[in-house]
């Protein structure tokens, strides 16, 4: 299905362009190390969220491809997933995105505007709801309230509560009955592409564990092996609480819970397709593995156990997804061949420098790229 972007990228590349320019002037004008580090960081930053926005787009394309398929094959079964929501074949699902498909392009295109305004001048956090301020950018660009509610109803924390917090605006309530069911849909399908477009992110460049600095000390775990809370929402299909995961092993294992909240069947085959769960457990066990060879190096009695323990959790997390048809059956979760790959890395000199970057702008570095490949 095509649709032309031609009115829909410029608004994207000026907004993040202004942004990224600026922060290359600073950095330049700076004698500062530290504050160049800072301003420079923060151009990369908003340089990954074009990058992750156009595998939003990607995404949300192959989803809208995949809901096609679905209203040829089984037009009047249920598109959506998600229990929570008043059921839409997939006939309708489909009819309704593509008579607005130029809504869902821009909300797709857009969604991240905001992302511009999460660092101020002198690239620090300014703690603005990007989701509000992507909608207020996008303003400069559109009046349609679809593509403006679209935009906002992404950052909401479940697809029950976008619902009602969309249902309560004056916007939507100036809205014809079919735009209000278009308006849901597509908001549900951007929702959806985003995680996709962020689980693809992640695969191919990586998270970046500043996150864990906002852990609260009271949970904070330094095990790679992953918490009890954490492994009792992936049995339970229950999205992980942010404040309540322990380590980076738990960041990243909340963000696999994203699955629990997409809204789309159509969505569930395309992430199937694109295999990105399991691109994001080997990702895990890699990161997993640099912690604890480095603990090992500083002579941490127990890292090893540690980390056998978090492989066995990691086989049931990947077993677990298997069986909900998020990893290809035909593949299996080896915890033997891991062990041996690690012990093998252990008896190398260096065994301790990291093989991936944390940084969330790149997985690997070049020098450690062909490390990878080897094993």
């Amino acid at each position: 299905m095509f649709i032309s972007n031609a009115d829909s990228i410029p608004a994207l590349r000026d907004t993040f362009a202004k942004k990224i320019n600026f922060m290359r002037e600073c950095a330049a004008k700076t004698a500062d190390p530290e504050k160049r580090k800072k301003y420079n960081g923060v151009a990369k930053f908003m340089q990954m969220k074009v990058q992750h926005t156009m595998f939003v787009h990607k995404e949300g394309m192959n989803i809208l491809n995949s809901l096609k398929k679905s209203a040829q094959e089984a037009p009047e079964a249920n598109a959506l997933n998600d229990a929570n929501l008043p059921p839409v074949s997939n006939k309708e699902a489909f009819e309704l995105t593509s008579k607005y498909l130029k809504v869902y392009n821009k909300a797709l295109l857009w969604h991240d505007l905001g992302r511009t305004a999460e660092f101020d001048d002198h690239a620090m956090p300014t703690g603005i709801d990007h989701a509000v301020v992507s909608k207020d950018l996008a303003e400069k660009y559109t009046a349609d309230a679809m593509v403006l509610l679209a935009i906002r109803n992404h950052g909401y924390s479940t697809n029950k509560t976008m619902y009602a917090e969309c249902e309560a605006q004056p916007q939507f309530k100036r809205l014809t009955a079919e735009q209000k069911k278009a308006c849901k849909i597509i908001s549900l399908l951007v929702r959806d592409a985003d995680k996709l477009g962020n689980w693809k992110t992640f695969v191919n460049q990586g998270i970046n564990r500043e996150i864990t600095r906002h852990i609260k000390p009271e949970v904070f775990r330094s095990q790679v092996s992953i918490g009890d809370y954490e492994m009792d929402c992936v049995r339970s299909n229950q999205p992980i609480n942010y404040s309540r995961y322990s380590n980076f092993s738990g960041v990243q294992i909340a963000h696999m819970m994203w699955s629990s909240d997409m809204a789309l069947q159509a969505t569930f085959n395309a992430a199937a397709k694109g295999n990105f769960v399991k691109g994001m457990i080997d990702y895990m066990d890699e990161v997993a593995r640099d912690d604890t060879a480095l603990k090992i190096k500083n002579g941490e009695k127990d890292a090893f156990e540690d980390y056998s323990r978090f492989l066995e959790q990691t086989g049931e997390v990947y077993n677990i997804f298997a069986e909900r048809g998020w990893i290809n059956r035909d593949e299996s979760f080896n915890k033997l061949q891991r062990i041996q790959s690690f012990k093998k890395r252990l008896s190398t000199p260096g065994y301790e420098n990291p093989v991936v970057l944390t940084n969330g702008m790149q997985r690997y570095t070049q020098k450690t790229t062909a490390a990878v490949n080897e094993r």
